[in-house]
C-alpha cells in the first residue's frame, strides 16, 4: 500500500535469482516511468552474487521501492507467485531480472489502453547478449512465424472464443511472450490462481493459456518491453542442462492438462469434441515417446541426462491417470488410422439397428 493506506495503481514485480550483472539497468528503466502511479517489489530467491544487496540500494534511495527475501530457495514459478502473493497494486507487471521497459510502459498499458480486458499484452524487442547465432536465429524464427499481429490479423481486442481457436490451430506455442510483455489485473490472480510450478519452462504458456480462454486480452501493437537472452538466463540454462524435463516432461504435462483439466474445458468445446480427440492424440505421443526415452537413458550408463527415468516416474506419481491414459489412447489412435476404430463403429450400429 501507499504510505497513505491506497492501492498503488500497479505492481511492478521484479523476482530475482543471481541476477546482478542486469539487475540496475532493469530497476533503472522501471523507475524512469512516465507513470507514476506503482510500487516496484523485489522478491529475491536467495541470490548469493550480490543481487539482494543492490535491490536494497536501491530501496534506500526510493521510497516506491519493496525488497522481500525468502527464507529458503523457492525456485524460479514458486517464486513468480510469492511475488503475486505480496503485490499491493491493481495490476501486476512482471519484468525478470535481465528485461527492461520502456519509459511508457506502465502508462500505455494502463492508462492509454483501450478496452476492460483483464489481461494486456505489448510488443517486445529481443536482445542477444553473448549467445550463439544458431540460439538467435531460433527465436527470430519463432518471432517472425508466429506473432500476435499476424495470428490476430491486427485486431486489438482478442476475445476469449478467438484466443480458444487460435490455440487450438498452434497448441503448444506460445505467440503471447515472455511475462514482461504482460500486464495482468490482480482479478486474474484470485479467479486463475498462479503459475504451474510443476512446469519449469512452459509455466508462462500454461497460464496464458489457462486465463485467455476465458477472458480474451488486449494487444498493444507497440515495443513496450524488452527480453534478453543471454547463457545465464534460465530458458537456456534449462535447455542446456535439463533438456528431457524441458523438452519432454513440460510439454506432457501442459498436454495433460489441456486434454483433461477442468480449467481448459473451453478448449474441449465444440466440433463434436474434435479438439479435445486432437489434444489426447498429441498427449498419447508425447507420453509415449518420453517413457520410451526415460527407459533408454537408463539402460544407457553414458546417457547425458541421467534423470530422464527419475523425472518420468515423478511425472506419474504427480498425474497417476496418464500411464492409463496413455496406453488407452495410444492403441485406441492406432486403430482409428488403421481403420478399425470406425470399422469397429459401423458393426456395433449395424447391431443395435438388427436388434
Amino acid at each position: 500500500m501507499t504510505p497513505s493506506g491506497r492501492r498503488p495503481a500497479v505492481t511492478v514485480c521484479v523476482p530475482t535469482f543471481n541476477g546482478a550483472r542486469h539487475l540496475r539497468q532493469c530497476l533503472e528503466s522501471i523507475l524512469r516511468q512516465t507513470f507514476s502511479d506503482f510500487e516496484v517489489l523485489v522478491v529475491d530467491d536467495q541470490s548469493g552474487d550480490g543481487t539482494l544487496e543492490i535491490a536494497q540500494e536501491y530501496a534506500k534511495e526510493d521510497s516506491r521501492i519493496r525488497v522481500a527475501a525468502n527464507d529458503r530457495n523457492i525456485r524460479m514459478v514458486q517464486n513468480w507467485n510469492r511475488c503475486m502473493e505480496l503485490a499491493n497494486g491493481e495490476w501486476i507487471k512482471f519484468v525478470f531480472q535481465d528485461d527492461f521497459i520502456e519509459p511508457d510502459c506502465l502508462k500505455m498499458m494502463v492508462q492509454e489502453s483501450r478496452g476492460s480486458r483483464l489481461v494486456r499484452v505489448c510488443e517486445r524487442n529481443i536482445v542477444f547478449d553473448g549467445v550463439s547465432a544458431d540460439v538467435q536465429k531460433l527465436y527470430e524464427k519463432h518471432r517472425a512465424r508466429w506473432s500476435i499481429r499476424q495470428i490476430f490479423l491486427g485486431l486489438t481486442d482478442i476475445s476469449a472464443e478467438a484466443f480458444c481457436r487460435a490455440v487450438r490451430k498452434y497448441v503448444g506455442v506460445n505467440f503471447i511472450g515472455e511475462p514482461t510483455a504482460v500486464i495482468l489485473h490482480r482479478e486474474v490472480f484470485r479467479r486463475f490462481g498462479g503459475f504451474n510450478s510443476n512446469l519449469i519452462q512452459l509455466c508462462d504458456l500454461e497460464y496464458w493459456i489457462r486465463v485467455g480462454i476465458h477472458t480474451g486480452f488486449t494487444y498493444i501493437p507497440k515495443v513496450l518491453a524488452a527480453f534478453r537472452v543471454h547463457d545465464e538466463g534460465a530458458t537456456l540454462v534449462n535447455r542446456s542442462e535439463r533438456y528431457y524435463r524441458t523438452r519432454l516432461i513440460d510439454p506432457l504435462i501442459l498436454m495433460h492438462d489441456l486434454a483433461y483439466s477442468p480449467a481448459f474445458e473451453p478448449l474441449r468445446r465444440g466440433d463434436f469434441g474434435v479438439a479435445g480427440f486432437g489434444l489426447r492424440r498429441k498427449l498419447a505421443k508425447i507420453a509415449y515417446k518420453a517413457r520410451r526415452v526415460a527407459e533408454s537413458a537408463a539402460a544407457d550408463p553414458s546417457h547425458p541426462d541421467s534423470r530422464s527415468l527419475e523425472e518420468w516416474r515423478r511425472t506419474l506419481a504427480r498425474y497417476p491417470s496418464l500411464e492409463k491414459s496413455l496406453y488407452y489412447h495410444f492403441v485406441r489412435f492406432r486403430e482409428y488410422f488403421k481403420g478399425d476404430f470406425w470399422r469397429s463403429r459401423w458393426q456395433s450400429h449395424n447391431h443395435r439397428r438388427k436388434s
